[in-house]
């Protein structure tokens, strides 16, 4: 499926001093949100990450498809803390699509979520291959069902429902192998379930990049990743993995073997390339109470240097 105009995703509205590289915002994934907990920790992270420049959050997979409803005092209590902080929230991480239950009970966790955080942007996170092996039909199935839940989200005609959904699909190192079935025979030689993810969807579903997770499947630079793959119609989110190892893009750090400089090089070249987000492993923020993260410190530090600056 082709189409010839990308889908923008909604553009959070600016806080105050947001960092930028050209002119593109660039946010924190909040691992520490992950299952957002009953008590309120969160927010000397929030603080930490709002004080050095980052206006900007995306929130890793806050609960699960059947807790929305648990975790409504907590949303809550996150979105007000985002406000007075002028954060803003980017999106959200979804977990994979259920197979056995209808097009409404997909949509309406996402809906309420993306109400209760007042956001328009939720990212779809698929394991499944990495769990167990599924052919290239099943994984074609799973592209249809995701393409019906985006266009349910955020139909053509966007006046049809009230608030129109963005989504993003996160590619991970095993959506660029080729597809298998359960015996490890592969179906198609030449084609990767990221492969058949962009034959039978469009541009109403953007593509989010993890520099680690292109690193883990051999891809080092943007130039060796976008020479197999064509993303020209969709926009995309791409991720600065800052993760323990040498396939991190460690921001700065030399010892990485990921080549960081060109990814940014690319983020700043290309209009296709909507936001940046830091992710880093989980556990790495905080170093003290009083005194900022020396690793967050560093790759911001490291990000000016390159362009990035603070409006």
């Amino acid at each position: 499926m082709n189409a010839t105009n990308t889908q923008n995703p909604p553009v959070p509205k600016q806080g105050k001093a947001m960092l930028t590289i050209a002119d593109k915002p660039i946010g924190f994934e909040t691992w520490s949100l992950i299952n957002i907990p009953s008590t309120d920790a969160w927010h000397d992270e929030l603080q930490e990450i709002r004080k050095l420049g980052i206006g900007m959050i995306e929130i890793s997979a806050p609960c699960s498809r059947d807790e929305v409803q648990q975790c409504k005092g907590a949303l809550d209590r996150l979105y007000r803390k985002c406000k007075e902080l002028s954060l803003n929230i980017l999106g959200w991480h979804a977990p994979a699509l259920a197979k056995d239950i209808g097009l409404e009970e997909q949509i309406n966790p996402i809906t309420e979520m993306c109400s209760l955080l007042k956001t328009s942007s939720v990212t779809i996170m698929d394991w499944s291959s990495r769990e167990t092996k599924r052919s290239s039909q099943i994984f074609k199935d799973y592209a249809q069902r995701l393409m019906e839940v985006a266009t349910a989200l955020n139909p053509t005609n966007a006046a049809e429902i009230l608030d129109p959904i963005h989504v993003d699909f996160h590619v991970f190192a095993f959506h660029l192998k080729q597809a298998e079935n359960k015996k490890g025979h592969v179906d198609d030689l030449s084609k990767t379930e990221l492969d058949i993810l962009l034959d039978y969807t469009d541009n109403k579903i953007g593509i989010q990049l993890d520099t680690f997770w292109l690193a883990k499947a051999g891809y080092l630079s943007p130039e060796s990743f976008f020479n197999e793959y064509s993303l020209e119609d969709r926009h995309l989110s791409i991720h600065l993995g800052n993760k323990k190892g040498k396939l991190s893009c460690a921001l700065g750090d030399k010892t990485g073997e990921v080549n960081c400089t060109a990814w940014l090089d690319f983020i700043k070249e290309n209009d296709s390339v909507k936001n940046v987000v830091l992710e880093f492993m989980p556990g790495t923020l905080h170093s003290s109470k009083t005194a900022p993260n020396p690793v967050l410190v560093k790759s911001i530090n490291w990000l000016k240097k390159h362009g990035a600056v603070i409006i």
